[in-house]
């Protein structure tokens, strides 16, 4: 039988912690898991290596350690003729790199499989339409960024604001004048008045980062949620 390893990807740590799919866009590592299991044993073929990118959002190869650690492992065991994914998708978020790491692998004589997607058996029209694939994953990635970044702009745009507070600060849901509900913040009435004594002990020039934080910690300045400086 001949010899083959796995890559699987999430772009959230919280998919490696789950056997549900958690996104439109991908499915947990166990999914992925699972499909590029069975695809290898459908061709016969011994799994002998899994390589794991743990919340890794980078959509360029050169920004994902662990697919750069597959391409040398990959050259120092020319026994290993396949290298199974779970789709494009979860391997590839621009369309070039796609085109250029495949060949990359071929050229060291591995065949790359996509276990829930079927090309077909032509070789002409297989590249064909992994290269259609590509460049719609590639375009939807990009659609999707431009959506984001309008939806935050109008969110912040229409009151309310993303991401998590800053220390001082608590995430909450308010009520508009006009009723409508919008995720804001508000102050932190349990650490308000620490923060604000932080600033006033550093401006006074005894403290360096140091010690300013060993003092607002014998205060009891704590993260929200946790008991911990």
């Amino acid at each position: 039988m001949e010899l083959g390893i796995s890559y699987l990807r999430v772009s959230s740590k919280r998919q490696l912690d789950t056997a549900a799919d958690v996104d439109p866009d991908g499915n947990s590592i166990n999914t992925q898991r699972d499909y590029t299991q069975n695809k290898a044993r459908a061709m016969k073929v011994v799994l002998d290596r899994e390589f794991v990118e743990p919340g890794n959002s980078a959509q360029s190869i050169e920004k994902r350690p662990v697919f750069k650690e597959l391409l040398k492992y990959l050259k120092a065991h020319p026994e290993i003729k396949y290298v199974f994914i779970y789709m494009r998708s979860r391997a590839f978020r621009d369309y070039i790199d796609a085109g250029v790491t495949e060949r990359q692998i071929e050229q060291i004589g591995v065949k790359l499989v996509s276990a829930k997607e079927d090309f077909g058996q032509d070789e002409i029209m297989a590249r064909a339409m992994k290269a259609v694939t590509d460049i719609m994953n590639d375009v939807s990635v990009k659609k999707q960024g431009q959506d984001i970044a309008v939806k935050m702009a109008n969110k912040v745009k229409n009151g309310g604001t993303v991401g998590l507070a800053k220390i001082g600060y608590l995430n909450r849901q308010i009520v508009l004048d006009d009723g409508r509900k919008v995720n804001s913040i508000v102050v932190d009435e349990k650490r308000a008045s620490l923060v604000a004594q932080a600033f006033e002990l550093f401006a006074t020039g005894r403290h360096n980062l140091d010690t300013l934080y060993e003092t607002v910690c014998d205060l009891g300045l704590t993260a929200p949620g946790r008991n911990s400086p």
